[in-house]
């Protein structure tokens, strides 16, 4: 019981530290949409294929489908056998690699962002000190 509530807790940290550093990008956003055509891809495949395809046994194969579809990982354990299928799949392989790009670029956009506050706080601190320096010239001129 006291791991259980150690990794919850553990679990709410990491939630809302992640939740704090990407709400600026709305990152929720690009999740969601990545898991909703990730589901629709599932629903559509499963509803289409579950009498004829002997691979898909249940929801979480087609679930399965989805996700290594839509990663481009793409094991080959489990695919579309019908057209309707196929069409399935070709609007997930395409909807799929532009959602992860955007997921992906967004996640090395925070990298980025990290870099460029680092340098914006060492040239702030260097221009503070240039202007201290300039004040006591100034002050010495006189």
């Amino acid at each position: 019981m006291v791991r259980l509530v150690r990794a919850l807790a553990f679990l709410s940290i990491g939630i809302k530290t992640s939740r704090r550093a990407l709400r600026h990008r709305k990152f929720h956003y690009f999740l969601l949409v990545t898991a909703g055509v990730m589901l629709l891809g599932a629903t559509g495949l499963y509803v289409v294929e579950r009498e004829q395809n002997q691979s898909l046994t249940s929801f979480w194969d087609a679930l399965w489908w989805a996700i290594s579809t839509t990663t481009t990982v793409g094991y080959g354990d489990i695919y579309p056998i019908t057209g309707e299928g196929r069409v399935i799949a070709v609007l997930l392989m395409l909807t799929g690699i532009g959602v992860i790009g955007v997921f992906t670029a967004t996640i090395a956009s925070l990298f980025m962002i990290e870099d460029e506050e680092d340098e914006f706080n060492a040239l702030h601190k260097r221009l503070g000190d240039i202007e201290s320096k300039l004040d006591m010239l100034v002050r010495e001129k006189r």
